[in-house]
């Protein structure tokens, strides 16, 4: 049974791991016939899953940056166009080339971070680095010391923090960044708006998903900016969850699972030798 459970938690690992990101590990395909296929339609749907993300990575990039020179042109006859036109009409022409312009932005930003490897940071120096980057006054409030070290694909991350920050005083008026860190990394984004009802909290991660009221598009934005941020998430393996805050607005938390450390086997090796120690003294007492 042991042999046959071992391959089994290796594939249930290998699948709660797998984000559709490339340079996954394959599964040996070694073993009973029932695992080897197991294995195998495994490793082949992770290689088409990868590929797949990677060519739509690629072509999102792609079409996002060759739009940019017409757009760059009609911007430039906009501005050539002579005084007797409608300014009215001008100014409509200017704000639907700067929504479609924030779009391609978007996109672009996201191509770029879903494709990004994780890097060792010192995680205290990098986000304060990003917070004073986005605005000189946002502080960040530490609750517990995170580790020394932390492995982390740091521009996804920024552009996470920033997408929130973003959405946060758009929508709920500031933003204060909070660090916790008990078993894993755990980033809060809270705002004093008016939060987010709880039918609404998956749904405002779907792209150019608006929320009535004062979450509108009058408030600007292409309207993507949650949807990346789910999506490098997901991506990079990393949480992204919406609650109350403590003063009724929303507190966007990113978890970033942290490495678990066992004991060190020396320490478990003492402790079964002094507990055997003990039981053979007593025997021969």
């Amino acid at each position: 049974m042991r042999r046959g459970a071992q391959p089994l938690a290796r594939a249930a690992q290998a699948v709660e791991a797998f984000r559709g990101a490339g340079g996954f590990q394959p599964l040996p395909e070694e073993g009973p016939e029932e695992l080897v296929t197991l294995a195998a339609s495994f490793n082949a749907m992770a290689r088409n899953v990868s590929e797949l993300l990677v060519n739509r990575t690629t072509l999102l990039a792609g079409i996002s940056h060759d739009l940019r020179t017409p757009l760059t042109r009609m911007r430039f006859a906009l501005e050539m166009l002579p005084d007797t036109v409608d300014k009215h009409l001008v100014d409509r022409f200017e704000r639907n080339l700067t929504a479609m312009e924030d779009l391609i932005a978007d996109a672009l930003r996201f191509s770029r971070g879903a494709g990004e490897g994780p890097t060792n940071v010192d995680f205290r120096r990098y986000l304060e680095t990003v917070a004073a980057d986005i605005d000189e006054d946002l502080a960040v409030v530490w609750r517990d010391e995170p580790p020394p070290f932390v492995q982390l694909a740091t521009g996804a991350f920024r552009r996470v923090v920033a997408n929130l920050v973003k959405n946060a005083r758009q929508h709920g008026g500031g933003a204060e960044l909070v660090v916790d860190c008990d078993r894993d990394l755990v980033l809060h984004v809270i705002d004093d708006g008016p939060g987010i009802p709880a039918d609404d909290r998956d749904k405002v991660f779907q792209p150019f998903y608006r929320l009535e009221g004062s979450r509108s598009r009058a408030t600007g934005g292409s309207g993507l900016g949650l949807a990346i941020v789910a999506q490098l998430c997901q991506a990079h393996g990393w949480q992204v969850q919406l609650a109350d805050s403590p003063t009724g607005g929303t507190d966007a938390q990113v978890v970033v699972p942290l490495p678990r450390t066992p004991p060190p086997p020396n320490d478990a090796m003492k402790r079964n030798k002094m507990t055997r120690s003990r039981g053979l003294g007593e025997i021969k007492q």
